[in-house]
Parts: structure tokens; C-alpha cells; sequence
């Protein structure tokens, strides 16, 4: 790390720096009371209703009664987690320099598909399993073709 004029902090070569006078500066006028939003000394907003009796904290606030789509599919995934079973992946891809920093995150969560595990996946597997039967019946040969054939005459001429 070289510290240069004026207090720049650079942290491996060209790869960051850090000017500490603007930090300073912006903590500073962060920490400025705002004059656009309400101090909470006593004061209140017009338009917020006050809570329902029996209510207090968190919950009184009309943000907390809200239900989005979310809160309301949440229940439902863990309950059918065993059946839904998603698959998750996250790739992180760091920095040369430095652990701490991320150049790429990626993240993905699939749902699989029950029909195509459950259904699909067992009937093929089935259908795979009777064609290897059949394909050692057909070697390939016209004799044995022709000795299928009369075989089927002569079953058909039994049974009529």
C-alpha cells in the first residue's frame, strides 16, 4: 500500500485508491440533520394511521400488514420442499489481487421437473430396456425372418 499526496491511499498498483479527504468530507455531510425529513422528536407524519389497540413495535406499522407474493409462496416451498427440491448453484469469481474482491457473482436456482423425473425418465428407461430385447431377436437374418412368419401362420391357423 502507498500512501500519495493528497492522501490518496492505492492499494496494489492501479487496482483501487482512496482519497481520504472526500471520505471524511462525505461522513461529514452525512451526518448533517436533514431539514426535508421529520426529526421523530415528538413529531408526526399527516396520513399515518395510529395502531389498532393492542398492538405494538414493528407490527403496528401499516408496512408490516403488507403480503406480497413472496410471503405468500414462501409457506408453500417449505412445505413442499421434499417434492420441489430445486437445484441451487453459486459461482463466485474473486479477484487476481484480492480475495475480498468479487468481479462476478452468478446464481441459480432451477426447479426441476417431477413429470420429467418421475415419468418420463422411468418410461424411457422401460423402452430402452424392451428395444435391447428386440434387437437380439433381429440379428439380421432373412431365414429366421421367414420362421418368425410361419410361426405367425401357424399360431393364427391354432387359434382359428
Amino acid at each position: 500500500m502507498l500512501v500519495e499526496w493528497p492522501l490518496t491511499l492505492t492499494v496494489a498498483g492501479d487496482f483501487a485508491s482512496l482519497s481520504l479527504p472526500v471520505i471524511a468530507l462525505a461522513l461529514g455531510l452525512g451526518l448533517l440533520p436533514s431539514r426535508s425529513s421529520p426529526s421523530g422528536h415528538g413529531e408526526r407524519r399527516a396520513g399515518v394511521a395510529s395502531p389498532p389497540p393492542g398492538v405494538a413495535g414493528a407490527f403496528s406499522r401499516p408496512r408490516a400488514w403488507r403480503y406480497n407474493a413472496t410471503s405468500f409462496a414462501g409457506p408453500y416451498k417449505r412445505i413442499f420442499d421434499f417434492v420441489y427440491r430445486p437445484r441451487r448453484r453459486l459461482e463466485v469469481d474473486y479477484h487476481p489481487d484480492s480475495r475480498f474482491f468479487v468481479r462476478r457473482m452468478a446464481y441459480e436456482n432451477l426447479p426441476r421437473g417431477l413429470a420429467e423425473e418421475w415419468l418420463y425418465a422411468p418410461v424411457a428407461r422401460a423402452l430402452q430396456h424392451a428395444t435391447a430385447r428386440v434387437r437380439a431377436i433381429q440379428s439380421g437374418s432373412a431365414n429366421l425372418y421367414l420362421i418368425y412368419v410361419l410361426a405367425a401362420l401357424l399360431v393364427l391357423l391354432v387359434l382359428a
